[in-house]
């Protein structure tokens, strides 16, 4: 991950391996930048994210039910 693309998807295996170096490793955000190549807000979501990956959110609104013409 050390040629990491502006705007694409991080890993989950990646993510991980940034999560233990923080964490266990000690490495600083800034150290963590180098390695990598991204930013530090994307280091600090990574980092502070609780989950491995992401949830996805179900729908909270009202369920959208159609009507008989919008079947037909």
């Amino acid at each position: 991950m050390l040629n990491h693309i502006p705007g694409a998807e991080i890993l989950t295996k990646d993510k991980e391996a940034i999560r233990q170096l923080y964490k266990q490793a000690k490495f600083m955000p800034s150290h963590l930048l180098v390695l990598y190549n991204m930013g530090e807000s994307t280091i600090n979501r990574v980092v502070h994210y609780d989950q491995i990956t992401r949830a996805r959110p179900t729908r909270t609104g009202r369920p959208y039910l159609l009507n008989d013409p919008q079947i037909n």
